[in-house]
């Protein structure tokens, strides 16, 4: 199976999804911003930039991460959000 098949697997199985996605914010960062790509979960994408952003120590690699996350929240029509982060810049 490969990982798509097993996210929308996980789909049908809410309880599983939670736990995995907690191991994932703990053990598997990378795998948990695929699930949200996987998910088009557009907020939860630009939250994680964010967060990301916040472990780089290189200023255009923060910049870039928090690019990111901008344009995710402008997918998911969160204009508030869009708006407050380039503020941070």
């Amino acid at each position: 199976m490969n990982r798509g098949d097993f996210f929308m697997t996980l789909r049908n199985q809410p309880v599983a999804l939670s736990l995995y996605r907690q191991f994932c914010k703990h053990q598997e960062q990378d795998t948990l911003k695929d699930l949200f790509n996987q998910d088009d979960d557009h907020q939860e994408l630009g939250n994680f930039y964010v967060k990301a952003s916040y472990k780089e120590k290189k200023l255009e690699a923060r910049l870039s991460l928090l690019q990111s996350a901008v344009d995710e929240y402008n997918k998911a029509k969160n204009e508030f959000a869009a708006k407050v982060r380039p503020r941070q810049f």
